[in-house]
């Protein structure tokens, strides 16, 4: 297989806003992909099956077996290629678990039924990437609350983004929403727009740590439900706007 790389076309209007161009299904074979299976393996993803939000949905998803404190490894890995991520990559996810039923979904609908389910008013899932084999990049966290609820999502550091409600997207891909509220009103909560992924762009380092918290007394709800599904790693060029892709 030969590395190369591929220009993509941006509008004028992604050019003077900054927007990162993304093809339309992805087809870089450089992300790495994890499925938050059931602690007990439940609802594990084929490697056919598809997920992902406009523009990285791929197959090839990591099975990631739910529990507190649990090591996935680089060489337990892959590519969405399928070709092994390796050493010294890692990710820890600390959290609690959350046990679900044998389905017959597939696709993306599949990925958003394991999960970690937070349900101590902010109480916190962490996701800890070590050593990412990549000098630009892109990370992608799949979550949503339970019916009225939610919390927020923070990358070490960058932005935090909150999140409410329960919407899902179709097994064919449609139905994503970019979760982009960055305030909560404690006087109107209901004001946090739903959605059920967040987006951290053009980021570099070894080593990154998102935290997921859920709430319930400043979303004023009876209980703190909030759940994360899945997430990805996507490799930049250099120049930190395109993909890489391989043939």
């Amino acid at each position: 297989m030969s590395l190369f790389k591929k220009t993509l076309k941006c509008s004028v209007i992604a050019v003077i806003t900054g927007a990162v161009c993304l093809p339309p299904a992805a087809v870089a074979q450089r992300i790495i992909s994890v499925n938050v299976n059931e602690g007990n393996g439940r609802v594990p993803m084929s490697e056919l099956d598809l997920a992902g939000a406009p523009g990285v949905r791929t197959n090839n998803w990591n099975n990631f077996p739910a529990g507190n404190n649990r090591t996935i490894l680089g060489e337990d890995l892959v590519f969405a290629d399928g070709t092994t991520v390796g050493a010294p990559f890692s990710i820890v996810v600390a959290g609690p678990p959350a046990w679900t039923a044998e389905s017959t979904d597939v696709n993306d609908r599949l990925m958003y039924r394991g999960c970690y389910q937070i349900q101590s008013d902010e109480g916190t899932v962490t996701i800890t990437f070590e050593d990412i084999p990549f000098k630009y990049y892109q990370i992608y966290v799949y979550i949503s609350g339970q019916r009225n609820r939610g919390g927020s999502v923070q990358l070490e550091g960058d932005q935090i983004y909150y999140i409410r409600g329960d919407v899902f997207p179709d097994e064919d891909g449609e139905g994503y929403l970019h979760a982009t509220t960055i305030s909560v009103d404690p006087e109107n909560p209901a004001a946090v727009n739903n959605g059920n992924y967040v987006m951290y762009d053009q980021l570099e380092g070894k080593t990154q740590t998102v935290t997921c918290t859920a709430y319930k007394e400043l979303y004023q709800t009876d209980h703190a439900r909030f759940n994360l599904f899945g997430f990805q790693i996507i490799e930049l060029e250099d120049d930190r706007t395109t993909m890489i892709f391989i043939e």
